[in-house]
């Protein structure tokens, strides 16, 4: 089994061309620093403050976790296109 995963790599010919940081990553820092700067320069009361920066700390991180996820998906499934395509052309070999 080792030997004909081995095998796949040594035939897959290119990597897919990902972004190393998505547009998902900078609109999830470009929000936190919109929300920081709101929350610490507009908003009088320390409770607004607070409020507003763990509302959007918890946001940038969600959308930094989900951007994560669905890139991982996405690797997963060109995996699995890419060994089937490999697959099929030992097959018709």
């Amino acid at each position: 089994m080792a030997s004909n995963v081995q095998d796949v790599r040594t035939e897959v010919t290119e990597k897919p061309k990902r972004p190393d940081i998505t547009q998902a990553q900078i609109l999830s820092i470009a929000q936190w620093i919109v929300a920081q700067a709101i929350a610490w320069g507009w908003i009088n009361n320390q409770d607004g403050q607070l409020a507003v920066s763990a509302a959007s700390t918890l946001l940038a991180v969600g959308w930094t976790f989900a951007d994560a996820y669905l890139r991982g998906k996405r690797n997963q499934a060109a995996a699995a296109t890419e060994i089937a395509a490999v697959e099929t052309r030992r097959a018709s070999a």
